[in-house]
This record gives structure tokens, sequence and C-alpha cells, in this order.
């Protein structure tokens, strides 16, 4: 999904407090909620949108890193990525809110205490050089990621300790209320609001995860970039995302690869292009210049007289990330004209020309002689 800002996404300015935010979001949510919006791509789209705005906006440490330094500054925290998530993974994820009157009875009762539930995938993204793209290699990515703690062995209870039945629902994970409409009574079911839906509660934490089961820790995982990669191709990584609950699979890792400019060589598709300015004296006289190219440096010979031209360098170019075959390297030739030239050069360049005839300049010659037939 394109990147938006987190504080228009929820209608909100950036003074707004947690309490509010909550609030907006609830509103943009319950806005393009699936049930409203059946089948509507755009809407479920604006759904994870306001999904990933509020994880940011909630986190008071992230929302200070956001406002400092926008999203460069959430690399590496643990942001899930809602563009690759399920629906109902993102109903669990906020089962505080959605069990609010969202009706999990509606949305195929995916709500069970304690069930396997995925782990959130993990975005990130990495920048890498031309040369790098020219062949396979290989990058060390390190990142902050969720794992169980080890001090309560994902209990999330200090020693000796062990979760309680919530007294809410007492156990069931449900709060359930009655409504009369006439003469009926509807009943809803939804997420227990005192143990958001899990039927049981923390009462002494562990000291270590603060009650949370997962502690934040970085992680290094080196992946392997293909060859003729294109900037903004996601690489997937399966199970090195997030670690599931209740025996859930873990989530995936997502990098996002970036090629950065090259100083001299511009890519397009498997092509290198190359603008090579020379003087106007090597143009009359001719030579022979090295040039850049991705394997190396490279001698080509320019003919006396040459004009701006286009050269092409066969095998040079990048290569192709499905076919292997390689693109060529087109070097645009520009003549320089000389500028800020002194009095004296000047001078030098006037007896030059009085030197020479219109017989050394054929296009020109050509040109007057068209003219003057007119």
């Amino acid at each position: 999904m394109a990147k938006k800002d987190y504080y228009e996404i929820l209608e909100v300015d950036k003074k707004t407090s947690a309490e509010k935010i909550k609030v907006a979001y609830r509103k943009m949510a319950m806005k393009y909620h699936p049930d409203r919006n059946k089948d509507d791509k755009e809407a479920e789209n604006k759904f994870k949108e306001c999904a990933e705005a509020y994880e940011v906006l909630s986190n008071p440490e992230k929302r200070s890193l956001y406002d400092r330094y926008g999203y460069e500054g959430l690399k590496n925290t643990g942001v899930s990525n809602y563009g690759h998530m399920n629906i109902n993974d993102i109903f669990s994820h906020f089962s505080d809110i959605f069990g609010e009157g969202f009706g999990f009875e509606r949305t195929n009762n995916f709500h069970r205490v304690n069930r396997p539930s995925r782990g959130d995938d993990i975005e990130t993204t990495v920048e890498i050089t031309l040369e790098d793209v020219d062949k396979v290699s290989k990058k060390e990515i390190s990142y902050n990621k969720h794992i169980k703690c080890k001090e309560c062995k994902g209990s999330g209870c200090a020693e000796g300790k062990e979760p309680s039945s919530c007294p809410s629902c007492h156990g069931t994970g449900q709060s359930v209320q009655q409504k009369r409409q006439g003469f009926m009574v509807m009943q809803f079911s939804s997420a227990c609001p005192n143990c958001k839906g899990k039927g049981s509660v923390i009462s002494d934490p562990c000291k270590k995860c603060k009650g949370k089961k997962k502690i934040l820790k970085k992680q290094n995982i080196e992946i392997k970039i293909p060859a003729g990669i294109n900037s903004g191709q996601i690489i997937r990584i399966h199970g090195q995302g997030e670690e599931g609950d209740y025996g859930g699979r873990n989530g995936d890792f997502y990098c996002q690869i970036i090629v950065k400019e090259h100083p001299f060589l511009e890519r397009i598709e498997d092509n290198l292009f190359l603008d090579l300015p020379v003087s106007f004296i090597d143009a009359i006289l001719g030579t022979e210049i090295e040039i850049p190219t991705l394997q190396g440096k490279k001698n080509i010979k320019l003919e006396p007289g040459l004009k701006n031209k286009t050269i092409l360098i066969k095998g040079v170019g990048l290569p192709n990330i499905e076919t292997k075959k390689r693109g060529n390297q087109i070097v645009n030739v520009i003549v320089e004209v000389p500028t800020n030239l002194t009095a004296k050069q000047k001078d030098k360049i006037k007896q030059f020309s009085e030197e020479i005839n219109q017989d050394n300049f054929p296009n020109i010659e050509e040109f007057c002689r068209k003219l003057s037939e007119k």
C-alpha cells in the first residue's frame, strides 16, 4: 500500500490525545469495516491503512519516532505489515476495540479463546548499488523482532505463577449482552473488555516482559538478492516475521529493495546509459577515452571529426532477472564547447577560423546552398 500521513488517515492532528486517536480509529474502522463494504478492495485497503496508522499513533514510542523522523524513524521498530495481513488477524490484533459492539458472531465467529494465531509480518527496506544488481549479492540486515520471553517461557507470569481465569467472563473470553427490540430479545457476543478476549488475566506479571509474554530483540538475517533485481521489488522470507501465538505459525519477512542512483550510469530496464562529455578539440582530432562500466573501465575510440553521437557497447548492461541475458550500455557522446574564454583565447580562435573555410563545414555549406536556391 502507498504510504500516507498517519494523522491524515485517521483524520486527526498531531496534538490529538491518545484516547481521541482510539475513538478516531474506531470511527474509521467502522466506516471501512468489511461487513459494510462487501467485496470492496479499496475499502479493505483503507481498513488496513487505518490499522497501521493506529498501531503507530497509539504507541507513545512509535508515535514519537514518527513525529520526529517520519517513516524512516519506524524502520526496524516492529510495525506490522498490514498490507499482507489477513482481515481476521487485524480483528484479533485489536480485539479490545472490535469487541466493543462489532460483533464477532457476525464475522464468522473468528474470535476464540487462545486460538492459534499467525504472527505479524515484518517489513523493511535495504539499499543496494547498481554494482550489486550486476551480480547475485548477499546482505545482512539487522531488525527488531518480538520473541518469546525466556524469563517466563512465554507465560507472561512471574516465576511460579500462572494466568488466572478472567473474573469478568469466567474464562470464556466473551462478553454476552442482551438488547430488547420490541417483543424480541437480541443477544450479542463480543470480546471481554477485561481480558481482551483471552479468557485469562495475569495478576503477577513477569518482570522481564511485564506480562507481554514477548520481548523486542535485535535479529540478524542474511538475504540473497538475485542479479538484475529492480528497485521496489520485494524479497519474501517465510517464517522470519513475528512469532505466532498459541502454536500459530510465524509471520513472514518482507524486504523491499531500493537501488541507489549511480554517479554516471542511468538504468532503463536492462540497459545502461552514460552521458559522455568530450572537448571540441578531441571531437576534431579524435582520441581514445576511458569510460566507466559495471565490469570496470573500458577504452573506446573516438574518430576525428566526431559529432554528437550514440555508441552502443553490447553485453555490458545489467542481467535480466528472469532470462539472465545482459542488456547493453549506450554512450551518448556530447561535444562540449568551451566557455569563459579569455581575450587571448578568443583571438587565437579567430585566427584559427580565418585559416579554415567552408569546405571544413560540409553541413553548413549544404544548408547555405539550399537557402540561396529559394
